[in-house]
């Protein structure tokens, strides 16, 4: 052979080789792992259990299925961020006067606090008194932005969306007061520059232009800035949800309630069969449907041959619904979203009914906390900015207790058996009882409190005169048969 024509059949077996590897490559399955008979090369495949491993990619995703626009998971995954969102936020923080003392106080006479008629109202007044100022400025503050109402659920649903939260604060010279705005990450894109001796603390935050939504480029820094991460470490570079690490599981519950719901729709009406003992009666059986034969179920027939449904084997039901229940645990397990809000029949366990609560109690209760810091510098800041643009008296947040209350069973039970037995042996006051209630305003009661015990005093005062007026008139005697009117008008 020449070396002209060895060279051809060489480059025609590397022809058909490069082709061979080409088709490989098309035709191989997914698998965990594999090794290339042709090359010997180790691959990896994408085939695993998170769809989700870059962080703009589970945010975007996770945006899209609370909003309802993403192929699977879109209920289940808008459900478990609202139901995390309202228990670790739950109404709001609330805020309250920092230097009370709850134990009872000895007046100079030796009485306790409170003993007398109007006590309760001047003792939460004294303890109130030091931080009024503070306790004014929250107010406006929360009302104006909100804070008391729907903010606390829309910026705790951010935090679940996107693990963490950021808000400028700015002064409004119209409203007189400090406006807080939050900055999404989904839209910014912001990088987070934190300190170097303290990475807990975010510096500024700062973002690139982005002109498909209009954005420019910018930063916020300073004491206008509240920045906290939700979830993962500090020195990642973006923080990772609870949600993010089921993002997939919580396709898998989707899709496998969907294939429950294809096989039930194929499968659900009978299949009639016809047997019939030889191919010519197969035949004229097979002319008499054709020809139009109305067929209803639960008629009867008289016919040649067998009759019989048929239906598919549903052993595969059972693999299927083992499925649904192990990713829903998995789910469960991660987020704290009840299991029994995914399968019901769970709730025949009463152990798990009672406590149906603590699981998104302990998953939520670090998120809490970290809400609560948030909080509290919210109401720092926005302080000095407010005494800086109003040149008045600094204010002082240390005289202000932030604290997001929730009512579990375990609250309600040192509520009972501690604070009310307490408050009626006379051990604590009625101020130091009223906190521990969730959701409860202690300013708003001892006004009210304070505006009846005020209307009583009147009406109480209006019958003392009524009947002081009376005695005058039964007591004085008649002058020439006659009442002497004049000292009753006098009195």
């Amino acid at each position: 052979m020449s070396i002209f024509n060895f060279r051809n059949v060489e480059l025609k077996l590397r022809g058909d080789l490069n082709k061979l590897k080409t088709d490989f490559k098309v035709l191989k399955f997914e698998m965990q792992g594999y090794v290339d008979a042709l090359s010997g090369e180790e691959s990896a495949s994408p085939y695993g259990t998170n769809n989700y491993r870059d962080y703009v990619r589970a945010v975007h995703e996770l945006n899209q299925k609370y909003e309802n626009a993403a192929a699977w998971g879109n209920a289940l995954a808008a459900n478990i961020i609202d139901f995390r969102a309202a228990v670790t936020v739950s109404s709001g923080p609330q805020y309250k006067p920092a230097m009370g003392s709850t134990i009872k106080q000895k007046d100079e006479d030796g009485e306790n606090v409170g003993s007398q008629e109007n006590k309760e109202v001047q003792a939460f007044e004294s303890i109130e008194g030091s931080a009024a100022a503070e306790m004014d400025f929250c107010r406006s503050f929360f009302e104006v932005n909100d804070i008391d109402h729907e903010t606390p659920q829309e910026w705790g649903r951010e935090g679940e969306l996107e693990g963490r939260v950021a808000v400028e604060l700015k002064w409004d010279a119209d409203k007189k007061q400090v406006i807080a705005k939050h900055y999404p990450w989904l839209v910014y894109r912001y990088t987070e520059v934190r300190n170097k001796q303290n990475p807990k603390i975010v510096e500024s935050i700062k973002w690139d232009a982005r002109s498909e939504v209009g954005i420019e480029a910018g930063s916020i820094g300073g004491d206008q800035l509240v920045c906290r991460r939700f979830s993962g470490r500090l020195s990642a570079k973006f923080p990772t949800t609870k949600v993010m690490r089921c993002l997939t599981q919580i396709e898998y519950i989707d899709q496998a309630f969907r294939d429950w719901r294809e096989i039930n729709r194929m499968y659900v009406a009978p299949i009639p069969i016809f047997e019939c003992k030889t191919a010519e009666e197969a035949e004229e059986m097979k002319a008499t449907l054709a020809a139009g034969l109305n067929f209803k179920i639960k008629k009867a027939w008289a016919i040649m041959g067998n009759f019989r449904y048929a239906g598919p084997e549903m052993t595969g039901i059972d693999s299927l619904e083992r499925e649904i229940k192990r990713q829903a645990c998995f789910v469960s397990g991660t987020t704290g979203y009840p299991l029994q809000f995914l399968l019901p029949d769970m709730l025949s366990n009463r152990s798990t009914s009672e406590n149906i609560m603590e699981s998104a109690l302990v998953h939520t209760a670090s998120e809490r906390a970290i809400w609560t810091g948030f909080y509290e510098e919210l109401i720092a800041k926005a302080m000095m900015m407010y005494s800086v643009n109003t040149n008045k008296t600094a204010l002082d947040p240390n005289k202000i207790a932030v604290s997001i209350s929730l009512m579990t069973e375990s609250q309600w039970q040192r509520l009972t058996s501690f604070w009310l037995p307490a408050f009626k042996d006379d051990l604590v006051t009625r101020e130091a009882v009223l906190p521990q209630i969730p959701d409860f305003n202690v300013r708003e009661e001892m006004d009210r409190r304070k505006e009846a015990d005020a209307e009583k005093v009147t009406q109480i005062t209006k019958e003392l005169d009524q009947v002081k007026k009376e005695n005058v008139m039964n007591n004085k005697p008649p002058v020439n048969g006659q009442e002497d009117n004049n000292d009753f008008k006098q009195s």
